[in-house]
């Protein structure tokens, strides 16, 4: 009766949705891509909308546990009273009567609500592990586009130190003056010759 749901859940879903939002609108994706992360988002918010309604649930199990316990003391007092004053007295037995009713009547409602809330957690597996799935590919997505994003600057390095490479080769014939980078450029060039020999 007292299985609790994963803390924090529905704030780390939230979490997932706005970092995959995120991530669409301020990174240069493939059309793929984006696709697939908008249809995680799309599969994410789904599962949300029942945590929220499961943790709704939870609040009223947890409502109806504390009116459990307010009656079991209210039982409780009663008997201990009962028993100081002996039980010849009609009344007595009629309020404890009357209170053990109302016990089991609250105790049928939060049994309810309980098979109602193992229900709905049972259904809500196969969605647990769509999500944990879902979140492993937007892993090996966003490692993929790392990767595409630091190729893509290695290859735009390499580009520009040739083209100033080039450049600073031909003031070098020209006789003219190279910056200290440009000198860089042609030592590293004729190291790197060197080696290879």
């Amino acid at each position: 009766f007292r299985d609790k749901l994963p803390e924090g859940k529905s704030i780390d879903l939230q979490k997932e949705i706005d970092d995959i939002e995120w991530k669409i609108q301020t990174t240069t994706l493939e059309l793929d891509e984006e696709k697939q992360l908008v249809e995680q988002v799309k599969i994410i918010a789904t599962q949300l909308s029942k945590y929220k309604k499961m943790d709704k649930q939870k609040l009223i199990i947890h409502k109806i546990q504390a009116e459990l316990d307010k009656m079991d003391k209210i039982a409780n007092t009663a008997h201990e009273e009962l028993s100081k004053i002996a039980k010849k007295s009609q009344e007595t037995h009629k309020v404890i009567s009357l209170t053990i009713d109302e016990l089991n009547n609250v105790k049928e409602k939060a049994d309810q609500h309980h098979i109602s809330y193992l229900e709905e957690k049972k259904e809500h597996k196969p969605l647990k592990d769509e999500i944990k799935e879902l979140l492993n590919k937007k892993k090996n997505l966003l490692i993929i586009i790392k990767e595409k994003d630091n190729n893509k600057k290695r290859e735009n390095e390499q580009k520009l130190k040739k083209k100033i490479k080039t450049e600073a080769q031909i003031k070098l014939k020209n006789g003219k003056k190279l910056s200290l980078q440009e000198f860089k450029l042609i030592t590293e060039s004729e190291d790197e010759t060197i080696k290879e020999d």
